[in-house]
């Protein structure tokens, strides 16, 4: 009983004739598979070079055999389209139309994430949005512009609407005049989410500035006519938003290698064996504040001997163990996604059984950044990767 009722409530199809429905066919045919592409593709005349190559991939990568197409209201529709997956995220490509599909009038991306086992696939979640039947679905919906620009994301649990997620800017300006009034306009980003009890939480994420002309000039001419021309100097400070992003995200990638050094913090009083556990830094960012460690396990024993040659009490440690379990990345951005794949572990017990017995420890791996989601602008693919020999730890029982 249970089980039908989920299929009904996650049904694309209605039997009211006043609803919403699915329309089901064997395949999309070759007219309207042509309509679509030919409506993608003239959003290429009104976008940047990125913005063309985001739509070109789309073209490339849909599978136009995977598909449902639902009717949102009388005459208007979304076609659902599957694209073959060529990143880490499952993308959708939804058509939007009206008048029967004769007309297209809006195409965005959407990417379906929850892991609650009792939600359906991601096709059909996208299909009961659009005809507001979210029940039980519980995780996110994000949307984005055919040229990967974040348009909003949706949360729900067990089908309840828990907030809307969006970046909004707020515009700042500073002016100067050189001839020409001219003014370097900024606008300062921020991660909205608007959540259920009317409640907002605004998050910086960084600031964009552009060059605009605040207005024109009118020039005389010894004949008496007169024309007006616009001109906007370079004006120091400025640059891109482009420019902007990738500082922002260059910086956030420096690193920095400091060797470690550890004695063991347990004195001579402690009982044999003396086992312990280390957290010690791989590697660290320059300028931001994540880094990535690694967790070292130790066990050795002491013991004092009266060495006859110096004339001294000596200390003698036998070390039993000395191993590196693994490694990690830690820190977070709203902006930026890091992983961190280990690929080697190195351990190694030097002077055993002396007075100068230590353990030495390196790590190397893979770390990668990349933006978590396109922001206004069309910021472009930032990713990087780099391998990563790591820092040296020496560790010296006491």
């Amino acid at each position: 009983m249970m089980l039908c009722a989920m299929i009904l409530l996650y049904s694309c199809t209605r039997d009211d004739e006043h609803l919403p429905r699915q329309i089901e066919e064997h395949k999309i045919s070759e007219m309207d598979k042509q309509r679509i592409m030919d409506f993608i593709k003239n959003r290429k005349a009104k976008t940047d070079e990125l913005g063309k190559t985001a739509i070109d991939t789309i073209l490339q990568t849909v599978n136009w055999d995977s598909y449902k197409i639902v009717e949102v209201d009388r005459g208007n529709h979304v076609t659902i389209l599957e694209l073959n997956p060529a990143v880490t995220e499952k993308l959708w490509l939804l058509v939007y139309s009206r008048e029967n599909r004769s007309i297209y009038t809006d195409a965005k991306l959407a990417t379906v994430a929850g892991s609650d086992p009792s939600n359906p696939d991601p096709k059909t979640v996208l299909c009961a949005f659009h005809q507001n039947k979210m029940q039980l679905f519980t995780g996110t919906i994000t949307y984005y512009k055919v040229t990967r620009e974040l348009v909003h994301e949706k949360s729900y649990r067990k089908g309840v609407h828990q907030y809307t997620r969006r970046i909004n800017g707020k515009q700042k300006e500073s002016s100067q005049t050189n001839g020409v009034s001219s003014r370097l306009v900024c606008t300062n980003w921020y991660l909205v989410t608007y959540h259920r009890d009317g409640t907002e939480t605004w998050e910086f994420l960084y600031t964009q500035c552009v060059q605009d002309c605040a207005m024109t000039r009118s020039l005389s001419f010894s004949n008496g006519s007169s024309a007006l021309q616009t001109r906007c100097e370079a004006m120091d400070g400025g640059g891109t938003a482009l420019d902007q992003q990738s500082r922002m995200f260059n910086d956030y990638i420096q690193m920095q290698l400091n060797p470690v050094s550890v004695t063991a913090g347990t004195t001579m009083s402690g009982s044999d064996p003396i086992s312990g556990t280390i957290t010690w830094t791989v590697v660290e960012a320059a300028i931001a504040g994540w880094k990535v460690e690694a967790i070292t396990h130790y066990s050795y024993t002491h013991e004092t001997l009266f060495d006859i040659n110096q004339m001294r009490l000596v200390r003698k440690y036998t070390m039993l163990k000395y191993v590196t379990t693994g490694s990690h990345f830690v820190g977070s951005n709203i902006l930026i996604e890091s992983t961190w794949t280990p690929t080697s572990v190195f351990d190694q017990i030097l002077n055993n059984y002396s007075a100068d017995a230590y353990g030495k420890s390196k790590v190397g791996g893979v770390l990668r950044h990349r933006l978590k989601k396109p922001l206004p602008g069309n910021w472009g693919n930032l990713d990087h990767t780099a391998s990563v020999s790591g820092n040296e730890l020496q560790f010296y029982p006491k």
